[in-house]
């Protein structure tokens, strides 16, 4: 079995892991030795039924030992696993199994059930055949592959580095889902890169809290197989609890936690922090979107002596660039910088002809390196355009920033979020990050709205701090201070809270949405 794979380490299992616990959750945990007779059984099942090498099989189940144990058989078989979010509505599912040409779709009973009633009236390809799994601590998986003769393990699907991995699909500009394709080698460059850069072991106690469709996982999952540790599955309930959350950090001893901001903050602001011995705790990574760094100053000071790490990167690259918090940042502290180039990659900043900006200089984020992904799921158009100099290992970002002196990175955001407003160029990020040093604000989101039949007008959607009583003028006059006045917002509206995307993000889609709504 070709080592540059992800399922090579389970597959070529260390003698001294096999009873080691592999995935754990709540109610019960499987070892690495169970977890690879469990994936090499449903590989098997998957190959008698005609699966192969290159063929793509869905796996839509909640959180779970099942789940895991679904993307590892998977890719056992040779295929490539497709996470779907078991949330989703059932068109969206089916959808995005048919885009894939999913040979397969691993789901439970009712979410089966769901999507046959939908497959219906979707145009394309016929519906993939679906594979009943109820949901368990391993117990789905154990009855579907019952019967199942056990096989060695070496006898899984020959693949290596190129063949493809996962295909992750997200929001398209048209509304049509496009699929990140990921290969084996493209998820272990980022992999091994973590390993070494954040001196992971076995002795590890990683928590996956990211939904299997996000490339956050894609951490919490191979690192912890790479190197023989041990993760927690955080499901889909559970990470609505941030008192739970916080008692298994102590509990199960957790050592690394990896995240989106909005998490982070539900821990320090609802997690009872101070009732918990948190000394297990070594790192934190947070991703995904920008965080606001009064609300980083509070999670920080609840977690003294954890090193804080910011780790940046579209999917299609995964992380490119991190950054190692120095200390609490000080109150003249306006954003945090996105760090230093992966060592795997090169980074490079670009004006409009592709040529290279020196430091200083705003440009658009360019990354060449091994973890680039070769392209979008049968969209050669878009695959196309996410390229440079004719190389199918680089991806423009699409997301501009510049280099610090000292060699860092500092965001400035999308290219789609820098807006123009009555000839005046704005930067969507610069407002948020103003409103966001007032102490009475706890989120902000500044939208473009752009009536057909109007003028364009800034909104500025804000969420107060508990127990504050916000109210426009305190928006407005902190954006006076701060802003050029073409810059400031027409329209502050405030909310309890912001409408969320399955990945925890702000759903700045739903906020358009209620741009120029009846009051």
């Amino acid at each position: 079995m070709n080592n540059n794979t992800l399922h090579a380490t389970v597959l070529n299992l260390d003698p001294a892991w096999t009873d080691r616990p592999a995935v754990k959750m709540q109610k019960g945990a499987v070892t690495y030795g169970q977890f690879r007779d469990l994936a090499v059984r449903l590989a098997q099942l998957l190959a008698d039924r005609g699966c192969r090498r290159g063929d793509r099989v869905a796996v839509c189940l909640p959180k779970s030992i099942d789940s895991v144990t679904a993307l590892m058989g998977v890719m056992l078989s040779g295929a490539a696993y497709v996470p779907v979010d078991p949330t989703a509505p059932a068109q969206r599912q089916a959808t995005i199994a048919r885009l894939a040409g999913a040979k397969f779709i691993i789901t439970t009973p009712e979410l089966a059930a769901a999507m046959r009633d939908v497959a219906g009236e979707l145009e394309g390809e016929p519906t993939p055949q679906i594979e009943v799994a109820p949901v368990g601590i391993g117990d789905g998986i154990r009855a579907l592959v019952a019967d199942v003769a056990p096989v060695a393990p070496e006898a899984g699907a020959e693949v290596g580095a190129e063949d493809l991995a996962a295909i992750l699909f997200t929001s398209g500009s048209t509304g049509v889902p496009k699929g990140v394709s990921l290969t084996h080698g493209n998820i272990l460059a980022f992999v091994d890169w973590t390993v070494d850069a954040f001196k992971f072991t076995a002795e590890d106690r990683l928590t996956s809290h990211a939904p299997f469709h996000f490339d956050l996982s894609t951490m919490d999952l191979y690192t912890t197989f790479r190197v023989g540790a041990s993760v927690f599955i955080l499901d889909e309930v559970l990470v609505r609890f941030p008192a739970v959350l916080a008692k298994i950090i102590e509990t199960e001893k957790i050592t690394s936690w990896y995240s989106v901001p909005t998490a982070l903050r539900l821990l320090e602001e609802k997690g009872a922090l101070g009732r918990r011995d948190l000394s297990s705790l070594r790192q934190i990574f947070f991703a995904g979107e920008v965080f606001p760094v009064p609300a980083l100053r509070k999670v920080m000071e609840a977690f003294p002596g954890v090193e804080f790490i910011n780790l940046y990167g579209p999917t299609e690259t995964n992380v490119c660039t991190y950054y190692r918090m120095p200390g609490v940042p000080g109150d003249d502290v306006l954003d945090i910088p996105i760090g230093l180039p992966c060592e795997h990659y090169v980074i490079t900043i670009r004006d409009e002809a592709g040529n290279i900006l020196a430091p200083g200089q705003s440009g658009e984020i360019f990354v060449a390196g091994p973890g680039c992904t070769p392209g979008y799921w049968q969209r050669p158009d878009l695959t196309e355009k996410c390229h440079f100099d004719g190389r199918i290992d680089t991806y423009r970002t699409g997301d501009f920033g510049y280099w610090l002196p000292d060699g860092n990175i500092r965001f400035q955001g999308r290219k789609d979020a820098q807006v123009k407003i009555r000839g005046h160029r704005v930067e969507l990020m610069e407002v948020e990050n103003v409103i966001l040093n007032h102490p009475e604000i706890k989120e902000a989101a500044a939208v473009l709205h752009s009536p057909p039949d109007g003028e364009q007008e800034l909104y500025a959607f804000v969420v107060a701090q508990a127990g504050c009583e916000m109210d426009e003028t305190k928006v407005y006059g902190q954006c006076s201070k701060f802003l050029p006045h073409y810059a400031e917002p027409h329209k502050v509206v405030i909310m309890a809270d912001f409408p969320r995307t399955s990945t925890g993000k702000i759903d700045r889609q739903g906020l358009k949405a209620l741009c120029g709504a009846p009051a």
